[in-house]
């Protein structure tokens, strides 16, 4: 049985697509009598208060007819922010060109923590443009990536 959270995300995914968003994540705060519920939606050209408006109205409603939450609780839907991490092909696409800090899985790993520009992400690999030369990361060791400002 699939847990709530991606539940939501299983339900809501194509209403939020069809409307032109990305659903980016669902979280699922508290518990027991009342719960909050965040959908994280982005866009290419970024996401307005009219769009989360927009996106809370037909989240609302799906959530209600499906009567997925046993207790009360509160939506929120927002962007990811600027400081949102980076875990998909897409997110890496579109930020190309863009400084991150990359974080491996790989503790022994001498890259950890490095830093450089996103030149690609193909074949489940990102290429990252470091100082000194561009390297290829394979996507299951990429523990966290974020951008740099």
């Amino acid at each position: 049985m699939l847990k709530l959270k991606e539940q939501i995300a299983e339900g809501v995914g194509p209403l939020i697509k069809e409307a032109g968003y990305e659903l980016v994540e669902v979280e699922i705060k508290g518990g027991g009598h009342s719960s909050i519920v965040r959908i994280f939606i982005d866009k290419e050209k970024g996401v307005s208060v009219e769009d989360c408006a927009s996106i809370s109205k037909k989240v609302s409603d799906y959530l209600d007819t499906e009567d997925l939450i046993q207790s009360r609780y509160t939506l929120e839907v927002s962007s990811p922010g600027l400081d949102r991490p980076l875990t998909r092909a897409n997110d890496f696409n579109r930020k190309k060109g863009e400084t991150i800090k990359l974080f491996t899985r790989d503790p022994q790993d001498k890259r950890n923590g490095l830093r450089g520009k996103i030149a690609d992400y193909k074949e489940d690999s990102l290429y990252l443009e470091t100082e000194s030369e561009t390297i290829s990361i394979p996507a299951e060791m990429i523990l966290k990536a974020q951008l740099l400002f």
